[in-house]
């Protein structure tokens, strides 16, 4: 392996992981940033970088960016609404207490199987935060255990 595309490589991840955890920047930007990087380092030209990044995102967004967007518009619904947060304590009784990830992979795996795991996720990223807030739990388990509800029914599906 080319070991200027090795290193292009290395510091594309070091750059996401400064920018996300060091500095905050929103984990989309630091990608972004962190494709132009890698893709100048490892010696294409800084508009070459782009035009392929803009393509790639385009072909992205023209196959599931409807579906994703209207996901985040109803998960802003949910979450403004309050429905997440009664969604959140009506799940909270159906599983009891100690058992939230448990609860959020079970409605992960059921909200996968009509809608795309990825528009699935960020419909119901609101209810893992309701109940995190709700329980004072960690955040980052209930989203997980969300994730792995949904990509395990995804791909059984």
């Amino acid at each position: 392996m080319d070991v200027q595309l090795l290193f292009a490589l290395v510091l594309g991840i070091t750059t996401i992981v400064v920018l996300v955890l060091a500095t905050r920047l929103d984990a989309f930007v630091a990608l972004l940033i962190a494709g132009i990087v890698t893709g100048v380092v490892a010696g294409s030209g800084f508009v070459e970088t782009v035009g392929w990044i803009t393509d790639g995102f385009g072909s992205t967004l023209a196959s599931v960016g409807i579906v994703i967007g209207l996901g985040v518009f109803i998960g802003k619904i949910l979450e403004v609404s309050g429905a997440a947060d009664a969604l959140a304590r009506a799940f909270l009784r159906l599983f009891g207490k100690g058992r939230e990830p448990w609860a959020m992979a079970s409605v992960g795996s059921l909200v996968s199987i009509p809608v795309f795991c990825d528009s699935g996720y960020v419909i119901m990223n609101p209810l893992a935060r309701s109940i995190a807030r709700v329980k004072k739990g960690a955040y980052v388990t209930l989203a997980l255990a969300l994730g792995c509800g949904m990509t395990l029914t995804h791909h059984m599906v």
